[in-house]
Order: C-alpha cells, then sequence, then structure tokens
C-alpha cells in the first residue's frame, strides 16, 4: 500500500491499514492459496494486491477492503496444465484465463467513537476521523461469520455494544458484497458481448 502524504495523529497510518487488511483477508483465509499450487513443493501462483491511494477523506480501511475484494473476484490468471512433469502456461487468447477461487467475502466495517464510547459514526471523514475518541474495526463475510476485530483507542464499549454494532456492520457487509457482485456481472456481460479476447483478458481499459 502506498499512502504517502497521508497524516494519522492516533497511528502510523499505512502499517496500521496494511496489518488490518492482511488480517481481514489472507488471515481470514478469503482466497485459497492451494489452489495456487502449479507442482507441488515446486512452483505456484503468487498473488498481491496493491492499493494506490490518490486521494483521502475517511474510512480508508473499509475502502481498501473492497478494492481488493472486487480486485480479487475480477482477476483471471493464465490457465496452466502440467504434463509429464512439465508445465504449460496459455496465452489470454489460447485459453479463458481462470478465475480465483475466493472462499468468502470478508468486508472491514469501521464505527469511530465519540461521547465516551457512547456515539457511533459509521463511515466517518477524515475530520469526524480526527475528533474521535478511538475506532472500532468489525469484519465479517455474508455468513456473519467475524473474520477481524480490533479497537486500539478510545473508552470501553461494552459487550452489548459490540453485539448491536455487529450486527449493523452484517447488514452493511451484505449491502456491500451485492453491490460488489453486480458490478462484476456487469463487467463480465459486457466482457462477453466483446468477444473472447476481451472477455478472457484480466486487464481494464487504460
Amino acid at each position: 500500500m502506498q499512502a504517502d502524504g497521508l497524516n494519522c495523529s492516533q497511528v502510523d497510518l499505512e502499517p496500521y491499514v496494511t496489518r488490518i487488511l492482511d488480517k481481514v483477508i489472507r488471515r481470514s483465509n478469503a482466497l485459497d492459496t492451494e489452489s495456487l499450487c502449479i507442482v507441488r513443493g515446486v512452483s505456484c501462483w503468487s498473488i498481491r494486491a496493491d492499493v494506490h491511494v490518490l486521494d483521502y477523506d475517511g474510512n480508508l480501511i473499509d475502502s481498501a477492503c473492497i478494492g481488493i475484494m472486487a480486485g480479487l473476484q475480477h482477476f483471471r490468471r493464465p490457465d496452466a496444465v502440467v504434463k509429464d512433469g512439465q508445465v504449460t502456461v496459455y496465452g489470454l487468447d489460447e485459453r479463458v484465463p481462470v478465475p480465483l477461487h475466493i472462499t468468502h467475502k470478508p468486508i472491514a466495517i469501521t464505527f469511530h467513537t465519540f461521547n465516551e464510547g457512547k456515539l457511533f459514526v459509521l463511515d466517518a471523514n477524515r475530520k469526524e476521523e480526527q475528533a474521535a475518541e478511538g475506532d472500532i474495526v468489525i469484519a465479517l463475510n455474508n455468513a456473519g461469520t467475524v473474520c477481524h476485530f480490533s479497537k486500539v483507542s478510545g473508552h470501553p464499549v461494552s459487550a452489548m455494544e459490540l453485539v448491536s454494532k455487529s450486527t449493523v456492520a452484517l447488514d452493511k457487509v451484505k449491502e456491500i458484497n451485492s453491490i460488489i457482485d453486480k458490478a462484476l456481472e456487469a463487467d463480465l456481460a459486457k466482457r462477453a458481448k466483446s468477444g473472447l479476447g476481451v472477455e478472457s483478458s484480466a486487464q481494464n481499459d487504460r
């Protein structure tokens, strides 16, 4: 992640966001890493997600998480076969590329706390973040499984408040994943109309 020039009064923003996204996505096994194996113990596909921040007005964790999850679902790797110990990787014009195996779709939802933990703001902007006492990050998938939870500062929050905010977060996760799914379906339909060459390309128009 590149977040040069971004300031955060409480934490160093870039490593903080990177660490949380790693826990939400990689450590929760959102991507089936075994499916990336080409030859056991010899070769595999390497997948990396880079986030380049062009503008920032708050809620970077949630925005970056949405971008990464949408990118992983949109990405297609070249198809490859192994025969007699030899690996053949097919070009985009030879075979339709293969989607990554996504096991579940975690999304991070961030709440900022105010008034000694009695007031919560969802999707805070930059000024609201600067005025907040602290934040709570809850990451769930559509099934309601909690993939990550963190609270780095601010006043204590009761267990009932956390349960309540998890319910709100789950509704937002389902809503966001629905938006991502619709966008991916629309993109796939657009590529299908343009022919196999464009449909099979994982690259975006530049």
